[in-house]
């Protein structure tokens, strides 16, 4: 998929260029300004539409990867075991936990006990104080790690580093699928009929454009992230490039550099809307109905167990512009998981969403906003929620 990818970015890369050039001079005043970017509607429909067609040759690769999302989804194996190795970081490897629990490299010193979590795990993620809390999602406990400080000591404003087990992820991901098996039986009513799809053109798995990105906040949350041009953005997110099956220390500057340079970083806060190719739209059916895609990093505890470090988005489909935007229930704060963005890693079939869940049939509009509150240790235009992409199962538009 990798080659297949180069192959075709090398080729929409020779054909657009021009057409990118006059699109970021048409947005260049807005990108100064660091406001929200409306990404020049109709005109960049047919630029994204144009770069799907280019994009049609993987699509059968993209759907042998969903196959069992297609099928059923029931049948998606999430417990797959699989040969793990630690990432290779020398510069966390050895490193001896502390038993004051202060972990170093950072000015804060944490209760772990009971917590499931150790100094040597948290240091590749913490730098000096500037995390309120640690949200540990393990089985169906969720354990609120804070500080030994003073509460008004704690810094502001607030900010969560957010790790779940392997085990947690799985849960997660099989209550969905029991969510959508239970939905397809009481709300039939509510998706399309085979016999109506058969009248639609269906449309690519990667058949969305972003329409309009709104740009967050950094770490200071005065400033705003840099603004991507958009063919930029379009590269950005318009395949899944981010590995499906590797590892990878959060403390590997280099290679969360290489990952941002293929992801669509949000900031504290930000916003994009994706808008569907050809006037087209996502029909409800059986199961799934979309998939989003978060770079969301595997790493060995000291244990030798998998634990994930993640970054949430809100996730919200309307049937249109003007009309009421649905969002799918999701607050970290409150261990609320089943409607966010950036739970479940790619390599585990990623964030699978229904539009029954919602009660819509139909979807021209998704709203993916970064929580405000994620923690990234790296900073430096590294902040918020990182979209990698996105499968739309059901995409399809009117047949002229």
């Amino acid at each position: 998929m990798k080659l297949f990818s180069k192959r075709v970015e090398e080729s929409a890369h020779r054909k657009f260029l021009p057409l990118f050039f006059l699109a970021t001079a048409a947005v260049g005043y807005s990108t100064l300004k660091n406001e929200t970017l409306p990404l020049l509607g109709d005109r960049q429909e047919k630029t994204a539409a144009s770069l799907s067609k280019e994009l049609t040759p993987i699509q059968g690769a993209l759907e042998r990867f969903s196959g069992p999302l297609l099928k059923g989804l029931s049948e998606t194996p999430l417990n797959k075991p699989k040969e793990r190795k630690a990432p290779n970081d020398p510069r966390t490897s050895g490193t001896a936990p502390s038993s004051d629990g202060e972990v170093e490299g950072s000015t804060q010193k944490w209760n772990l006990k009971d917590s499931g979590l150790s100094e040597q795990d948290l240091a590749p993620l913490l730098k000096k104080g500037d995390v309120s809390q640690i949200t540990f999602f393990d089985d169906h406990i969720t354990r609120v790690i804070t500080p030994d400080e003073a509460p008004s000591k704690r810094p502001r404003p607030f900010s969560s580093i957010f790790i779940s087990s392997e085990k947690r992820i799985d849960q997660i991901a099989q209550e969905r699928l029991d969510e959508m098996n239970r939905l397809d039986e009481v709300n039939s009513a509510g998706e399309f009929a085979e016999s109506e799809l058969a009248k639609l053109n269906r449309l690519p798995l990667n058949a969305y454009f972003p329409l309009q990105f709104s740009p967050g906040l950094l770490d200071d949350r005065v400033t705003r992230i840099r603004t991507p041009s958009p063919r930029e953005m379009i590269n950005a997110i318009r395949a899944i490039d981010f590995p499906i099956d590797d590892q990878i220390s959060p403390n590997d500057e280099l290679g969360i550099k290489n990952i941002k340079s293929k992801v669509l970083t949000f900031g504290h806060g930000g916003e994009l809307t994706l808008g569907i190719n050809g006037n087209g739209f996502i029909a409800n059916g059986p199961g799934a109905d979309f998939a989003l895609f978060e770079n969301v990093i595997e790493t060995l505890n000291s244990n030798g167990k998998a634990e994930y470090y993640q970054e949430f988005a809100n996730v919200g489909v309307s049937e249109g512009d003007g009309k009421p935007i649905h969002w799918f229930p999701c607050d970290p704060k409150a261990n609320v998981l089943s409607g966010c963005a950036g739970v479940v890693p790619t390599a585990k079939g990623g964030d699978l969403f229904d539009l029954s869940v919602v009660g819509l049939k139909k979807a021209t509009r998704i709203y993916i906003r970064d929580v405000g509150y994620n923690y990234n240790k790296g900073g430096d235009q590294n902040e918020g929620f990182d979209f990698d992409g996105g499968h739309l199962f059901r995409a399809y538009q009117e047949l002229n």
